[in-house]
């Protein structure tokens, strides 16, 4: 899995993406490259969840605050 545009890395690419589409998890793919791979695939109909946000959907799966996320609490307990 990995550099899935070049021909070589394309099959343990495939193989992962079509594990994930073929399990009955809630699947979730993050990160531009990661979304271009699952289309260009055509799995993308087959992922529970895609998120734009590669880095951030992973600091935040894993507990960290995220600035922009933290703000927008803060500002909905001040009302």
């Amino acid at each position: 899995m990995g550099v899935y545009e070049r021909e070589e890395f394309m099959l343990g690419t495939k193989g992962v993406f079509d594990a994930v589409a073929e399990s009955k998890a809630f699947s979730v793919v993050g990160g531009g490259n990661t979304i271009e791979a699952v289309e260009k695939l055509g799995l993308a109909q087959k992922v529970s969840y895609i998120s734009t946000g590669g880095g951030a959907l992973m600091e935040f799966l894993t507990g960290k605050v995220l600035p922009g996320v933290d703000s927008l609490e803060k500002a909905a307990r001040k009302k």
